[in-house]
């Protein structure tokens, strides 16, 4: 007796496992060509890229509209800070934290503050 098999007929007899261990290990190896392929994009383009250097642009408390983001100073480790409302009794300006809204401090008007960067 013959037995005739169709080409695929392998693939009925295997486990749904199989399938999805092959599929998942193709998937991988994509995902790590496509990692290798931006890698050497950047590299080779890292001669052409800039390094941006932080601006501040520096005003006074009293010129800043209520919710805008400041510094005290133009550094990158400076906290960053929120203009809140005007207090009348003391006449200053209230401030808190952006990281810590508990964290409240008050300013005069003409406290010099940098605005216009990137977080």
């Amino acid at each position: 007796m013959i037995l005739h098999l169709r080409p695929d007929s392998y693939l009925n007899k295997l486990s749904p496992d199989i399938y999805n261990r092959g599929f998942s290990m193709f998937m991988g190896l994509l995902h790590n060509l496509i990692k290798r392929i931006i890698f050497a994009y950047q590299f080779k383009n890292k001669q052409n890229m800039e390094i941006l250097k932080p601006t501040y642009k520096e005003t006074t408390v009293n010129k800043v509209n209520q919710g805008t983001y400041f510094k005290l100073n133009p550094s990158d480790t400076a906290p960053v800070w929120v203009r809140d409302h005007y207090d009348k009794s003391s006449k200053t300006y209230a401030c808190h934290k952006y990281d810590d809204s508990n964290h409240e401090k008050f300013l005069k008007g003409t406290r010099k503050i940098y605005i216009d960067f990137t977080f």
